[in-house]
């Protein structure tokens, strides 16, 4: 019973510390998803400049992994690819037609800070920036970054994966 008595004591401080951070994430989850979609509109505007008005932008929902608005020169789609240290999540713009990117912005990763910084680098000159308008062919013989092979292939992969997609999104616009 003594045995009983001490535990009571942990068990109790464990249920409040559960409930705790249970009510924090209740109260902070909807305020991070709202950041998050609004950086993701962000970012989306800085992809579209000004081929898109804002107002078909506000007007577009995501449908899979694709945004709704249909132009046969340009679609937006979403990157979502296993990386080094786990998934890396993007935007990509490209033209279906000729399956060229048109423009690429990495919005989540947990790749090694440091040496994975060429996820965020949007400088000219930049991996990421090289990317640009490739053909499929220059694309998949892109050299990989040296030191963050596996992150850079996945990147390269998943962009390729997409591009490969352009029947599906050109016919989902003419339908």
């Amino acid at each position: 019973m003594t045995e009983l008595k001490k535990l009571v004591g942990p068990v109790a401080i464990a249920l409040i510390c559960a409930g705790l951070l249970t009510l924090t994430n209740a109260l902070t989850g909807p305020r991070i998803d709202a950041n998050y979609q609004a950086r993701e509109r962000a970012l989306l505007r800085e992809l579209l400049g000004r081929r898109v008005s804002e107002e078909r932008l506000k007007k577009a929902a995501w449908r899979e992994d694709h945004l709704d608005f249909c132009t046969a020169e340009l679609t937006v789609s979403r990157l979502n690819i296993s990386g080094y240290a786990g998934p890396i999540q993007g935007l990509l713009a490209w033209q279906p037609r000729q399956r060229r990117i048109s423009g690429i912005r990495i919005t989540r990763h947990l790749e090694t800070p440091g040496i994975a910084d060429f996820l965020n680098d949007q400088a000219a000159g930049g991996w990421l920036s090289s990317l640009l308008q490739l053909t499929m062919p220059q694309l998949e013989q892109l050299d990989t970054v040296s030191g963050a092979t596996i992150s850079s292939a996945a990147v390269q992969r998943g962009v390729v994966r997409v591009l490969n997609e352009a029947d599906q999104a050109i016919s989902r616009c003419a339908g």
